[in-house]
């Protein structure tokens, strides 16, 4: 009876070894996939951003802007709110 005892505990033990092993892996795939996608992820936005990268220049130098900068009031806010609607109106979307 003990002899039974003791080798079913033996197999239960490499049982619990397995599951736990098996979990660790499936985790440890899951992590390296999710480390992938986000890499990828940031190389297409990386990617993206770096065609805009001239807009701030050039916005800053754009008359409107200059204006609601030193004087934010309400109407330079939006007459600079206006103009910026108006150049993503159009300008045509991005391609990723």
């Amino acid at each position: 009876m003990t002899h039974r005892i003791l080798v079913f505990f033996a197999l239960f033990t490499a049982l619990v070894a397995c599951c736990a092993l098996t979990w660790h892996v499936a985790w440890q795939r899951g992590i390296d996939e999710l480390r992938l996608n986000a890499a990828s992820r940031v190389d297409r936005t990386t990617s993206t951003l770096d065609r805009y990268e001239y807009l701030p220049y050039l916005l800053s130098h754009h008359p409107v802007v200059q204006n609601v900068l030193d004087h934010p009031d309400r109407a330079n806010v939006d007459r600079a709110n206006r103009y910026l609607e108006d150049l993503n109106a159009r300008t045509p979307p991005s391609r990723t």
